[in-house]
């Protein structure tokens, strides 16, 4: 079985880092471990952060949500729809928006 973390951040360029190192590498029971980092429209280095510090996935909103906004958008949002190759989608809006077909 997969777990996909996912970890809703705004402005915590100075903490995602050591979020993400202090997740567990291994569980037992679960065959892949992935994050997905929801940049709730920070206006600091979030993603940029999270993406040097090994996140799986990065959904970067374009403007500040809120903690609900942010969860509803990722768990509405297929995940290989999102970022399958670490590259980072851009949303404009929660429920309109599409990521590109083909990376």
């Amino acid at each position: 079985m997969k777990l996909i973390v996912q970890i809703p951040a705004f402005n915590e360029e100075a903490t995602i880092a050591q979020a993400l190192r202090d997740l567990p590498k291994k569980i037992d029971g679960i065959t892949s471990i992935e994050t997905l980092v929801i940049d709730d429209g920070s206006s600091d280095r979030t993603a940029e952060v999270a993406r040097k510090a090994g996140a799986t996935h990065i959904l970067q909103l374009r403007s500040h949500r809120g903690l609900s906004a942010s969860a509803r958008t990722s768990s509405s949002t297929p995940t290989p729809t999102i970022n399958t190759t670490r590259r980072t989608w851009r949303a404009s809006s929660c429920r309109s928006s599409k990521a590109p077909r083909k990376w």
